[in-house]
């Protein structure tokens, strides 16, 4: 395992669950009503959603051992981690509704990570490849890449 985190910080994703719960409920009604053939496919919908839930419901991002490291729900496999010397710059920025929440490519920021808000942090590596990673905290984000960077130095 790794050292003592300098910063960690779990954002929950309300409307990303919320909308599975409700989703859920209507698949739940659905099935009433349908034969036994759909309700296995239903089954199926539901058990792919709860899946989906369960990784999108949370982000947690974490830098400590001069890593910036970030990942979905509680599997550290649905995530990414950086040397915070290959960050040439760390600033706070703002997706918006048309970018959405999850895993995606975009234009302005490169790749997006965010489950849940607008707020994020856009770093940028010395390759030149460019994340923005979803934070409610992104000054304290911030603060303690820019951190890490000064005592890797």
């Amino acid at each position: 395992m790794s050292g003592p985190a300098t910063y960690e910080h779990r954002q929950f994703a309300w409307a990303i669950v919320g909308a599975m719960i409700a989703a859920l409920l209507v698949l739940a009604v659905t099935s009433v009503f349908a034969g036994s053939q759909r309700r296995d496919e239903i089954m199926l919908i539901a058990l792919v959603l709860v899946v989906t839930g369960a990784v999108f419901s949370s982000m947690t991002v974490r830098v400590a051992d001069g890593e910036l490291r970030w990942w979905l729900g509680n599997v550290r496999a649905f995530g990414k981690r950086i040397r915070v010397g290959e960050i040439t710059s760390a600033e706070p920025t703002k997706t918006n509704l048309f970018e959405g929440w999850g895993i995606h490519l975009t234009i302005w920021h490169g790749w997006v990570w965010n489950v849940s808000g607008f707020n994020a942090v856009e770093i940028t590596l010395g390759s030149g490849a460019r994340y923005a990673i979803g934070t409610d905290e992104p000054q304290a984000l911030v603060a303690a890449i820019e951190q890490a960077r000064r005592s890797t130095a």
